[in-house]
């Protein structure tokens, strides 16, 4: 065996533990050295093997190092790649907890409202006159929180009035809450889309605040001693159906 090729034994003995992380790059390298060692063999025995035996030997240990060369440059890829793709399942799942963790820090905020008083506030209405959520202590009290730039707010507006016309006279309120800055354009929506129960404006927030309200529609179920009860956030169609299961529970008591 030449003294280049020993060196090349000795490379590729040192790789192997390298190449149990990063795939083929030993195998590659031991698979190449055997082929070139028996065409230098076959050459030798027929005779045809270059005369200047150093310049071979040279030959071979350049080919057989750039084969080492290529091999660990694609092993050095695939290292790098598998770390980029460790490292973006790594963010994903950091992005995704701190997602999770802000919605339930959100969700946390608003169903701490439930069992316990519902929050009094005093809200100017639609017909000018100011009014108190807790002058309806002794009725079952919707507490709608919309606007008319959310389009689920503006579907379910005329289910939420077949709501109150059927259970009012049974000790059942439902206020609307209307959260926009201006009350214009409650109006004009107001105009086309008429209700009988209360519309208020809570043009600084101040309410919706208080209530925790991060979603719009958002909608707050009262019962006979002030006690939140339900809370809804958003609207799908079908809704409607959990609301009246709630309000024909409270009204019972």
């Amino acid at each position: 065996m030449f003294r280049p090729v020993r060196a090349i034994v000795t490379i590729v003995t040192a790789t192997k533990g390298f190449s149990r992380h990063y795939g083929s790059f030993g195998t590659g390298v031991e698979s190449h050295y055997w082929a070139v060692t028996r065409s230098a063999r076959r050459r030798q025995a027929t005779g045809r093997i270059r005369k200047d035996q150093k310049g071979f030997d040279r030959c071979l240990l350049e080919v057989a190092l750039r084969r080492v060369s290529t091999e660990f440059v694609r092993a050095s890829e695939r290292g790098r790649q598998i770390e980029k793709e460790g490292i973006m399942k790594g963010l994903k799942k950091v992005l995704l907890g701190a997602a999770f963790s802000i919605f339930a820090a959100t969700s946390l905020a608003s169903s701490s409202l439930e069992g316990r008083t519902a929050p009094d506030f005093v809200l100017k209405s639609a017909t000018g006159e100011n009014m108190r959520l807790s002058e309806y202590r002794g009725d079952v009290v919707m507490i709608n929180f919309w606007a008319t730039w959310c389009g689920p707010c503006r579907q379910e507006m005329p289910l939420l009035e077949e709501i109150y016309q059927r259970y009012n006279k049974l000790g059942f309120t439902l206020l609307g809450v209307n959260v926009e800055e201006h009350s214009n354009d409650a109006d004009r929506f107001l105009a086309e889309t008429p209700v009988s129960f209360p519309i208020l404006f809570d043009p600084s927030n101040e309410v919706s605040k208080q209530y925790g309200v991060s979603a719009m529609p958002s909608t707050v179920i009262v019962d006979r001693e002030g006690n939140v009860r339900f809370l809804h956030h958003g609207y799908q169609p079908g809704y409607e159906n959990e609301y009246q299961n709630q309000i024909r529970e409270l009204v019972r008591e």
